[in-house]
């Protein structure tokens, strides 16, 4: 019974962190800096032991729905209702870069475990690969019919996951060149970002229980794919 009981989650404390909701929160890298994002339009950092309050960002117009770290833990992302992408350097703690991100709100961002490379996805229907390093655009997805609510890189990098109000859950081959973890200082300071629109072809998807998985022809446009759903298909072939 000891043993069973070690492995069931306890609570250990609260911090009164924000003035609305919470809409995200998350460790660090190494597990000692909390990090959330709140309906107060603030980004803000905490030490997790003391659970004094180190850093607050105020540079969204609206609803912090999403943010994250850096893989190297120097800097973090977050995505907006304001439909904007902001990072920021958190030795200097200034606004390292700045997107226009979306036409609608954002609401998750996920780094590629490089580094190298961010995602986002939005109530407009799209994803977004980004280029961190040269802060630009590098792909606008076209899978999901409505919102995009949820994004996320596999651990090794190779894949990465959507979710969206369409009841889907896709997968997607990444095909991104990839280093080693990367530091942030190797982000350049810049803002915005034009980059390619491409159609892409879905790896998988998992919809709900009385539709049907059907295999289709692969491609070799990244993010690649393989399979999709029944007559979905039809409509993510079609163009623009």
């Amino acid at each position: 019974m000891k043993g069973k009981d070690r492995l069931v989650p306890k609570f250990l404390t609260s911090i009164c962190a924000h003035n609305n909701w919470v809409r995200s929160a998350s460790f660090s890298p190494d597990s000692r800096i909390l990090l959330s994002g709140s309906e107060d339009k603030s980004v803000k950092l905490w030490d997790f032991t003391t659970k004094k309050e180190l850093l607050c960002f105020n540079d969204h117009t609206d609803t912090v729905r999403s943010c994250i770290f850096h893989p190297d833990g120097t800097s973090v992302a977050s995505g907006s209702a304001d439909t904007k992408i902001k990072l920021w350097d958190l030795r200097s703690k200034r606004l390292l870069q700045h997107y226009d991100a979306h036409d609608e709100q954002v609401n998750k961002v996920s780094f590629h475990p490089s580094g190298l490379y961010l995602l986002s996805a939005s109530n407009d229907s799209t994803i977004k690969v980004w280029d961190v390093r040269q802060g630009s655009l590098l792909y606008t997805l076209y899978g999901h019919e409505g919102g995009v609510s949820a994004v996320e890189f596999s651990q090794c990098g190779d894949y990465f996951a959507s979710g969206g109000e369409d009841a889907m859950v896709m997968t997607w081959r990444s095909n991104l060149e990839t280093e080693d973890v990367q530091s942030s200082e190797g982000l350049i300071n810049v803002g915005g970002g034009f980059g390619a629109t491409i159609k892409p072809n879905i790896q998988t998807c998992l919809v709900s229980e009385n539709q049907k998985l059907s295999q289709r022809g692969a491609s070799n446009i990244a993010p690649s794919a393989m399979k999709s759903i029944g007559d979905k298909t039809d409509r993510l072939m079609s163009p623009f």
